[in-house]
């Protein structure tokens, strides 16, 4: 597949701690990745990063992403994921996803509070080996809803229901016809509760082929600068912490896997 790696990796590192169980949860400027819905509660003038290693193989992966309130737009995230495998490979491949995320709530009497929230995604792809190379992009959106009713969270989010990656591959710097892909659709359901600003305890469940992936993660804080959290992964490992000083948040996470363990960094920056 063209993007093999990318589509499907999760990126912030307080969501890895918690095993990727964050479509119920959300509220970070990582948040949109996981559910655009989570958008409306991320904090605005916010910007989060993150770099990895992935798996010891010198394939870089890393994250920018932030929320807003813009004049006449109003909740406004972004995020820019880059995965750069140059190192691994021995030759340049870069995958690159470049969003735009909105979401908007609403209040009913029955359910609670209701947001629903979409990214607007660009997705290119550059690779270059000795004979073939590869240019192509793709134009994809996922859409989410998050259901906030008292200590409970119910969501749900669709990502690529159709997105096709398309461009041309070239051999030895001859075109040499089409290339076209279309990624796999994901669909996840959510569920967290949340019984003080404390502590967060949350479930999701994914459709992978014919069976069900299921992650599962716990996080809480100690005091108002200090976070543990721990997880499971499809039956990984996985455990963070958090320290927040001033403006200013440090995170770490880390998930065990079949091509090794995963050591994750992350900073935050409140504007």
């Amino acid at each position: 597949p063209l993007r093999g790696w990318y589509p499907n990796l999760g990126v912030g590192v307080r969501a890895l701690g918690m095993g990727g169980a964050y479509t119920a949860i959300a509220n970070d400027p990582s948040g949109p990745q996981w559910n655009p819905a989570g958008l409306c509660q991320v904090q605005t003038g916010k910007i989060d990063l993150m770099n990895s290693d992935l798996y010891g193989t010198n394939i870089q992966y890393g994250y920018l992403g932030g929320a807003f309130n813009l004049w006449k737009l109003g909740r406004t995230g972004f995020f820019i994921k880059r995965l750069d495998a140059n190192a691994a490979l021995n030759f340049p491949y870069l995958e690159y996803t470049v969003a735009l995320s909105k979401a908007k709530q609403f209040r009913s009497p029955i359910l609670g509070q209701i947001q629903v929230g979409i990214n607007m995604k660009y997705m290119p792809l550059n690779i270059e080996s000795d004979r073939y190379s590869v240019k192509a992009y793709g134009l994809g959106v996922d859409a989410g809803i998050m259901i906030r009713k008292g200590k409970l969270r119910f969501a749900s989010v669709v990502k690529d229901p159709y997105t096709i990656i398309e461009g041309s591959k070239y051999y030895k710097g001859v075109d040499d016809g089409k290339v076209e892909e279309r990624l796999k659709p994901v669909v996840i359901f959510g569920m967290a509760f949340v019984p003080n600003l404390n502590w967060r305890l949350a479930v999701d469940a994914e459709k992978k082929d014919s069976n069900m992936a299921w992650r599962m993660g716990l996080e809480h804080w100690i005091n108002d600068a200090i976070a543990w959290r721990i997880g499971l992964n499809d039956n990984n490992i996985t455990a963070g912490f958090g320290i927040g000083v001033g403006r200013y948040e440090l995170n770490y996470g880390y998930q065990q896997g079949e091509f090794g363990n995963t050591h994750r960094m992350g900073f935050a920056l409140q504007l």
